[in-house]
């Protein structure tokens, strides 16, 4: 997402178990292997949700998100994650490009 959101040319944007989001991470007392992806200093600025809200109205598919133990987390936590990324979307009145499914769904 963070190249998609700078590069217009990148139309849509699939994650597939990628972390739900980095406060999840830092605020865990355990985390797998999630710190050799994070980008430094951004936490500050923005998450994974506030990214996905950014892309709006382009497609983004958010799949089988997992925690910083790298356990899939559920469609509830996912939802409460992304709820002002939902509401950009629904703003610019193009729902259907923002896809949040939870799980191990291909």
């Amino acid at each position: 997402m963070h190249a998609a959101l700078f590069d217009k040319r990148l139309q849509s944007v699939v994650t597939y178990q990628g972390v739900l989001s980095w406060e999840t991470v830092v605020r865990s007392p355990i985390s797998y292997n999630q710190f050799t992806n994070v980008v430094p200093g951004a936490l500050k600025a923005y998450d994974m949700p506030d990214l996905a809200r950014l892309m709006a109205p382009r497609p983004v598919s958010i799949r089988s998100p997992v925690d910083a133990q790298a356990k899939v987390v559920t469609q509830a936590m996912l939802d409460e994650a992304y709820v002002a990324a939902r509401q950009a979307y629904r703003d610019k009145n193009v729902e259907k490009n923002l896809e949040l499914v939870a799980g191990f769904a291909k």
